[in-house]
């Protein structure tokens, strides 16, 4: 179970790593299942700034994980 605070990129990029490793999926075999580049995947795990909202919350979806916003306390 993945539970994360996460206040960058890199915090995101890493919470989906864990979890994708935490399922036994490769990059690759992810990738495959959500029609895009291994090397992207890898970018988005890295932190990726430019990458697109959409795709990340796509990302995270297809690997059991919710995004929430709270306020900040």
């Amino acid at each position: 179970m993945i539970d994360a605070s996460v206040q960058t990129s890199g915090d995101l990029g890493r919470a989906i790593r864990a979890r994708r490793k935490e399922v036994k999926l490769s990059i690759a075999t992810l990738a495959a299942m959500l029609g895009c580049s291994p090397r992207f995947l890898s970018e988005v795990e890295r932190g990726k700034e430019t990458a697109s909202v959409g795709r990340v919350i796509e990302i995270a979806r297809a690997l059991g994980l919710e995004l929430h916003i709270a306020t900040k306390s």
